[in-house]
């Protein structure tokens, strides 16, 4: 093929394998910003939430899980032989761990982890600091949070008594006993002296996604650049 001076004449191969990397490749660019903006919805939802009155946990709703992000309100008394210690987690450049403890829900008699705050480690680390959740009935607000999704185990041990490297609600139930619904109260109220109110700002990792995208995008563009200078050439007089 001849365009004045420029003669393009690519071979069957090299021009089927360029429409396969590229179509690859602007499949996964296009992938990755529909899941920047899936995250996006997400931020929103947040941030539309966080403005609404507060929802009585009462026990009793079809679908716990979708609280998440809501502001919570709740009433009932803690299970103390219930509370676990999930370590490693930082606050101001501090390891701690944040205490979370099953309330049995006053309207239902359902059970909730509530996520009491963070502590930092004390001189017996690995022990954890004693911090009693307190006793007789006890009026709660926070918000709806879900435990991590992916997380890394390096050893099979991952729970040693109370403290805990990781937190699933099976593993929970499974290794408790305790039969907890699918949502923990993130407790917000600031009166436990000894400690901090886990204040969370989900980052969504929309970024991360236009960044791929972005990737992937300029990948296709280099395939195609090579392809046409690769084929390319001055047509002979």
């Amino acid at each position: 093929m001849r365009f004045g001076r420029v003669e393009f004449s690519p071979g069957r191969i090299p021009t089927l394998a360029t429409i396969l990397a590229l179509a690859a490749t602007l499949s996964l660019g296009q992938w990755q910003l529909k899941r920047a903006a899936e995250k996006e919805a997400l931020r929103d939802q947040y941030q539309a939430m966080q403005a609404e009155p507060p929802v009585a946990l009462t026990g009793n709703e079809a679908e716990p899980q979708r609280l998440r992000f809501r502001p919570l309100a709740a009433e009932g008394e803690f299970v103390t032989s219930g509370q676990i210690f999930l370590d490693n987690q930082v606050e101001n450049e501090r390891a701690g761990y944040h205490v979370l403890a099953p309330l049995k829900l006053a309207a239902s008699g359902r059970l909730v982890l509530v996520n009491r705050g963070w502590i930092a480690r004390g001189a017996e680390y690995p022990q954890p600091p004693r911090s009693d959740p307190p006793e007789g009935q006890v009026r709660l607000r926070g918000y709806g949070a879900l435990p991590v999704k992916r997380f890394l185990e390096l050893a099979p041990g991952t729970v040693q008594g109370s403290v805990w490297q990781n937190l699933t609600f099976e593993r929970y139930r499974l290794s408790t006993g305790i039969d907890v619904l699918p949502i923990i109260l993130v407790q917000t109220d600031d009166n436990q002296p000894a400690l901090t109110p886990v204040r969370q700002h989900p980052d969504f990792g929309i970024a991360i996604h236009q960044g791929y995208a972005f990737q992937w995008f300029a990948l296709s563009m280099a395939i195609l650049a090579t392809f046409l200078f690769r084929n390319i050439s001055r047509a002979k007089e």
